[in-house]
């Protein structure tokens, strides 16, 4: 069964009001509800597409499937590669323990991500 998880993508980008970040993004307070809550059985593309720009992210980033115990499919399905990650990290958290030369050796690594772009 597939379903949408946004809460690792919060939690690794900062995000403390979840609700509002998703209604800055454009979407009505209502699905932003039902995004936080699962309770979006059909999610609309268009939303799909907000969230992801908003967290600069892909599809594969959020949406998680959990495989059903009465039709198991072979453990080589790319299937496989969507169930939830169990790896959550909080890049606030993780930055406030290091120290000022090992935040700059930080930096140095994200100036070069930034120019392989």
């Amino acid at each position: 069964m597939f379903y949408i998880n946004l809460w690792p993508l919060f939690k690794a980008r900062g995000i403390d009001k979840p609700h509002a970040f998703l209604v800055k993004a454009g979407l009505p307070s209502s699905t932003a509800h039902k995004f936080l809550h699962s309770m979006y059985r059909t999610p609309r593309l268009d939303n799909i597409e907000r969230i992801c720009i908003a967290l600069r992210c892909t599809p594969h980033d959020i949406f998680v499937w959990a495989p059903d115990t009465n039709n198991p499919i072979p453990d080589d399905h790319p299937l496989h590669k969507l169930k939830q990650h169990t790896t959550s990290f909080n890049l606030r958290e993780s930055f406030s323990n290091l120290s000022v030369d090992q935040l700059n050796q930080v930096q140095d690594l994200l100036n070069k991500l930034d120019k392989e772009k």
